[in-house]
């Protein structure tokens, strides 16, 4: 594995964004500049087995006594479909209530155009589904994941809007648009990640974090480099 940090990130080659890029305004690009910093964790060739087990350390550094911030989760429909009442009913989470945990996850359908919707769901991470997410991690409809100061520290349908507007680029398949998001979200000092994936299997997990919180995942870094071996800092 090998660790990329980055104060500017606009400017870095090894940080790319290709259409979400093109989407800022200059003063987008400044607000980028002035407040965030991107940590890249990288995992080359057939990795999946140390890259598993890094983000289950992530996620249980989120949960518990210990944690350092809530986290949730945003899933959302890979493409926009035509409407019925079996997608409607089933939404993104079917029969999956218990497992998530009823007062731990939201979820709504949203018109794209008369006859196509699309689905938003955000999942609050806790130590009892902190498994379940781990899977669901894996899966085509995860999208994004958000620490915040303050910003949804109890689940709110309206962010599920917020979002479908203004995080994701929504033709017929939804894209996950990073550095809009986090301009959009920088007044609460967020911490976003995403899961990426490159050529030659290679995969990496990378995060976009306001400065004024960096500190917190830089010591994290540093525990998860204390606690493994074959690692390369750059």
């Amino acid at each position: 594995m090998r660790i990329i940090y980055s104060k500017n990130i606009l400017k870095d080659q090894n940080f790319t964004f290709d259409q979400s890029e093109l989407t800022l305004s200059v003063s987008d690009r400044e607000i980028i500049t002035d407040n965030c910093v991107g940590i890249s964790f990288l995992f080359q060739d057939n990795s999946e087995y140390e890259f598993k087990n890094f983000i289950r350390f992530f996620l249980n550094n989120h949960v518990g006594e210990n944690s350092i911030q809530s986290l949730n989760l945003l899933f959302s429909s890979r493409f926009v479909e035509n409407r019925s009442r079996i997608r409607s009913y089933q939404q993104l989470f079917y029969k999956e209530e218990a497992q998530i945990g009823l007062d731990c996850f939201t979820q709504a359908e949203f018109d794209v155009s008369k006859s196509k919707s699309i689905f938003l769901g955000l999942i609050k991470l806790s130590q009892a589904n902190s498994d379940y997410c781990l899977d669901r991690m894996y899966t085509s409809i995860f999208t994004f994941g958000l620490a915040t100061n303050t910003f949804i520290e109890t689940l709110d349908g309206a962010f599920l809007e917020k979002a479908k507007d203004e995080f994701l680029d929504i033709s017929d398949m939804r894209y996950f648009n990073p550095l809009r998001t986090f301009v959009s979200l920088v007044d609460y000092e967020p911490m976003l990640f995403r899961i990426a994936l490159h050529g030659n299997n290679d995969q990496s997990f990378d995060m976009l974090i306001h400065k004024k919180i960096s500190d917190t995942y830089l010591e994290l870094v540093k525990k998860y480099l204390n606690q493994e071996q074959k690692v390369v800092y750059n």
